[in-house]
């Protein structure tokens, strides 16, 4: 290398050396013949560079490495894993979940799991998230009917943490027999939290959620109760928030979400419905409280109550609309010691005989 000029920086240049071998024919005519000779040849081009433009080049292809990698058909990159719980055969496994391991008739569902779920069965298999696990489940189109067993046909243990997301466009049918609920969820020790999301829908006859010390939260989707049953079950300090979707319960005296010592949280984009002759859309009970800061509660149905605060409950509402539509009806109800604040909002009575707020016993409205 050749000393800089002087006032010129010195910057190391290095080369290396690209061989191209080409294999070729020579005609040559000796002694009045003509002859094809076959050569090889090497030709050797000269490639100059310095370190910092080595670097820059092995970044951007260490680049176009990853992009591959990630996007390419087959990828793990938020990948899921799709179980038939229909066809699924008992010894089976995958990521974070096996079938018939510890029961024939339960997919167990463990720490990491991403799962999505279809199928259609009847009184047989069901859905376990084992104790302290964190999963996602995706239902997309599931029938479980236990109608014959007193078994939910999907059960969190205590400290798991699901989140189910509900696949847009499909309706998913969760039964359970005699006292059962569609979706179980045990709190007792450790945190359980159950996140609800998606477009779909689920749908039960009786109780879809029953929670007992856990954290219950509804992002999307549309969580219904038919042939009054009750959409949500809060029980034992449990806490449920309605961000978004809707919960709805269907059939004369039917609730859609029904609170005994715990909270409960309607935020603006939720909506609690409940559909029938003397339904209830919320009703807290013991020493609840319930904060209505924007959506929509409604009861439609002849003596309908869209909130009923019993006991030594607290509701506040501060924004959001409550609605009674049918005969009768009552928008808020207060019995008992309840209290009853209001900050705004909108409360409608629909009806010959309806009321907006009613309070008896020694409740209070503020």
């Amino acid at each position: 290398m050749r000393a800089p000029a002087p006032g010129v920086r010195s910057q190391r240049v290095d080369n290396f050396l690209i061989y191209v071998y080409k294999k070729g024919n020579k005609k040559q005519v000796q002694d009045g013949r003509e002859e094809n000779h076959v050569f090889n040849a090497r030709f050797s081009y000269k490639i100059r560079y310095n370190a910092k433009s080595l670097s820059a080049f092995l970044k951007f292809l260490s680049f176009l490495l990853l992009f591959a990698a990630c996007f390419a058909p087959g990828a793990a990159w938020g990948a899921t894993e799709p179980v038939n719980i229909e066809t699924v055969k008992p010894n089976e496994s995958g990521t974070g979940w096996d079938f018939g391991n510890t029961s024939d008739d339960v997919l167990t569902v463990s720490d990491g799991a991403d799962i999505i779920v279809t199928g259609e069965v009847e009184n047989g298999r069901r859905i376990v998230v084992a104790e302290g696990a964190t999963a996602s489940i995706t239902l997309n189109g599931v029938s479980i009917s236990l109608t014959e067993k007193n078994l939910s046909p999907l059960l969190l243990n205590a400290g798991a943490k699901l989140t189910l997301t509900l696949a847009n466009g499909t309706e998913n049918t969760l039964t359970a027999g005699g006292d059962g609920e569609g979706i179980r969820a045990n709190g007792q020790g450790p945190l359980t939290t159950l996140t609800i999301e998606g477009q779909g829908s689920l749908r039960t006859t009786g109780t879809a959620i029953m929670a007992f010390g856990c954290t219950v939260t509804i992002d999307g989707g549309t969580v219904t109760a038919d042939g009054a049953g009750r959409a949500i079950v809060a029980n034992v300090s449990s806490e449920v928030t309605i961000n978004g979707g809707t919960v709805t319960a269907n059939g004369d005296y039917g609730t859609a979400i029904a609170a005994y010592e715990s909270k409960v949280t309607i935020n603006n984009g939720g909506t609690v419905t409940a559909n029938g002759d003397y339904a209830r859309a919320i009703r807290a009970d013991g020493a609840s409280e319930v904060t209505i800061d924007g959506g929509a509660v409604t009861a439609d149905g002849g003596n309908g109550v869209a909130i009923i605060a019993g006991a030594t409950s607290k509701v506040t509402i501060s924004s959001g609309t409550v609605t009674a539509d049918g005969g009768d009806g009552t928008a808020i109800l207060a019995i008992g010691t309840s209290k009853v604040t209001i900050s705004g909002g909108m409360f409608t009575a629909v009806g010959e005989n309806g009321v907006a707020i009613w309070a008896s016993g020694t409740s209070k409205d503020t």
